[in-house]
């Protein structure tokens, strides 16, 4: 009897001879691969033939996969394509029936051949997305769901026979995440699916976080913020008295309001719909009957601190994917804490690469600004540390410092940059505390401003002349002399003609104007931001036309007082030392033990 005539009587769908029928099928199957090894392909291409058939019927799948179970032993590195045909059905929409039988064969194949093991991984992954034939459109979304669902019980299948299945999986995640350019169905699919992985396998969580954070970054990075702002309201606004333009820094970057939930950048919905997925996962993660789960947080917190330190903190000009950190830490002040010992530890480090320790001064900056759960405590904290970091910098290089380089200081200025952030945010709540104006003049700024490093040349200047405007309100010290002075230094501007020496002026430089909690501009996921977010109040209350015509002319009566030759007044640094105080906000916290954290 031939193969090819066995194969149609093997498909007689009658019930009394499907026992027999599989029988038969896995018989001729053996014998065809048998054939094979010898050299005669025509059988065994017959029946890859006919299991590649798209019209062929479920019945027949499920003999098919039935008599290849029999066969899983047989079927070696040399019957690839008739094991990959086998994956490759459209099982995974079929009937609970034949998702059983396919299933029994999956396990069957990586047990007995575990050369099929990433082949297998790769198929399962591949059904994480929607059909890429088909137009997104009109992808039928219970099709869709009930591929999902199946793909995750294959892979929990091969997870259970095969334990070390977790060693290969998140390659294989990695190597089919969807271009960032592709339609959301595809990146929204796969980022759920990735994420519900991580449920059942939270042994490959850390690594899938970290896959699917890095890959949000992507997308956050080549979104034209510009497009997502009210660009009117800026425009309008350009002439504005400079004091208006911290205000326009703060505010103008809200997202631009529609009656739906579209962002008009097909880049900020995509990121929009996966940012709103991520929220959710956290919050699903870390509560229990809507109760914080503190292990279950903690357990989460510590991968995500890995993750931050990783792909986070190293991306520049990302404005979004940073603020699962900012949501999750408003769930348990100890993670808030966490977060800002971490950054405050690789500030103090001197071999930690400058761009990471001025990236962690915007953090802290921003953070603490703008996270309506910390506590005015917290922000005394952190306040005396980098105070204290501050004035023993200065204690070692302003004496031999020649006056402003951004590149030779620039931790210096970006730790100085957070210090007049924080302050201007958090002023009010600090001068209404009892003896809070006493505790503000405690940390010395008139030294720190009249440093020969001089960080108010160097800082933004919205926010050096914010500080001005509150300082000099309260007379806590006086800048307009050194703004002023400033302003008169003779700066050289770079050109294609300049020469190499003083393109290498680097004191002309000023900070980046980077804060990475900067307004949240993506309006479907930004629900879970609003609540807990500082928004900037603005100062028309230190902005009035008497002050404005004030500070000027004191100016020059402030220049005796406050700056002598370009040199710090001998004024005493704040009661602590390094030995009795480290930059750490938790006490006991070591940052490096969570840095170091791996799970399982």
């Amino acid at each position: 009897m031939s193969v090819e005539k066995s194969l149609t009587e093997c498909s007689i769908s009658h019930v009394e001879r499907a026992k027999s029928g599989v029988v038969v099928l896995a018989s001729l199957i053996t014998t065809a691969l048998d054939d094979a090894k010898l050299g005669n392909v025509t059988d065994y291409e017959k029946v890859v033939q006919k299991l590649s058939d798209p019209e062929i019927k479920e019945i027949h799948l499920q003999r098919f996969f039935k008599a290849l179970t029999n066969c899983s032993s047989s079927l070696t590195k040399q019957f690839d394509t008739l094991v990959g045909t086998a994956l490759n059905t459209r099982w995974a929409v079929c009937s609970n029936e034949t998702v059983e039988d396919f299933l029994e064969f999956l396990t069957s194949l990586v047990s007995a051949q575990t050369y099929y093991l990433r082949a297998c991984l790769r198929m399962i992954v591949k059904l994480f997305l929607p059909d890429n034939s088909k137009d997104p459109e009109q992808v039928d979304s219970e099709e869709l769901e009930r591929k999902f669902s199946n793909a995750h019980e294959a892979l929990h299948a091969i997870v259970e026979v095969v334990p070390a299945t977790s060693q290969f999986l998140i390659p294989v995640l990695s190597e089919n995440f969807p271009y960032m350019k592709k339609d959301t169905i595809f990146q929204a699919s796969y980022v759920k699916n990735l994420l519900e992985v991580s449920k059942y396998l939270p042994i490959l969580r850390a690594g899938i976080l970290e896959l699917v954070i890095d890959n949000l970054i992507k997308i956050d990075v080549e979104i034209p913020k510009h497009e997502l702002q009210n660009v009117e309201a800026i425009l309008e606004d350009e002439d504005e008295e400079d004091h208006t333009q911290f205000e326009l820094d703060m505010d103008s970057s809200q997202p631009t309001v529609t009656e739906d939930n579209s962002m008009g950048n097909e880049m900020a919905d995509k990121l929009d719909i996966l940012m709103e997925s991520l929220f959710h996962y956290l919050h699903d993660v870390t509560h229990i009957n809507g109760e914080h789960s503190v292990d279950a947080g903690t357990e989460l917190f510590k991968e995500l601190l890995v993750v931050f330190d990783n792909v986070i903190l190293p991306t520049h000009a990302s404005c979004h994917v940073q603020f699962v950190m900012f949501v999750l830490c408003s769930f348990d002040q100890i993670f808030a804490n966490s977060l800002l010992d971490v950054c405050c530890e690789k500030i103090e480090k001197p071999n930690t690469p400058a761009i990471l320790r001025q990236g962690c001064a915007a953090y802290i900056a921003s953070f603490i600004a703008r996270a309506k759960y910390i506590p005015i405590s917290t922000v005394q904290t952190c306040m005396d540390l980098i105070c204290h970091w501050i004035h023993c910098y200065i204690d070692e290089h302003d004496a031999s410092s020649l006056g402003p380089d951004a590149n030779k200081y620039g931790p210096f200025y970006s730790v100085c940059q957070a210090l007049f952030y924080i302050f201007v945010f958090r002023h009010k709540q600090l001068l209404e505390l009892e003896a809070g104006l006493k505790y503000i003049r405690k940390l010395n700024l008139e030294r720190i401003v009249t440093c020969r490093m001089n960080p108010l040349k160097v800082c933004l200047p919205t926010i050096v002349k914010t500080f001005a405007h509150i300082t000099r309100q309260h007379e806590i010290v006086f800048c307009y002399t050194i703004i002023e002075r400033n302003n008169r230094m003779l700066l050289p501007v770079a050109t294609k003609t300049t020469n190499h020496s003083l393109m290498n002026l680097s004191f002309i430089n000023q900070l980046d104007s980077y804060f990475p909690f900067d307004p949240y501009l993506l309006k479907r996921s930004g629900k879970f931001i609003t609540p807990i977010y500082q928004e900037w109040e603005g100062l028309e209350h230190y902005m009035d036309e008497d002050h404005e015509e004030k500070k000027l002319s004191d100016a020059e009566d402030e220049e005796e007082d406050y700056f002598q030759c370009s040199r710090s007044p001998d004024v005493a640094v704040p009661e602590f030392t390094p030995e009795e105080t480290s930059m750490c906000i938790s006490p006991g916290f070591d940052p490096s033990s969570v840095l170091s954290y791996s799970h399982g």
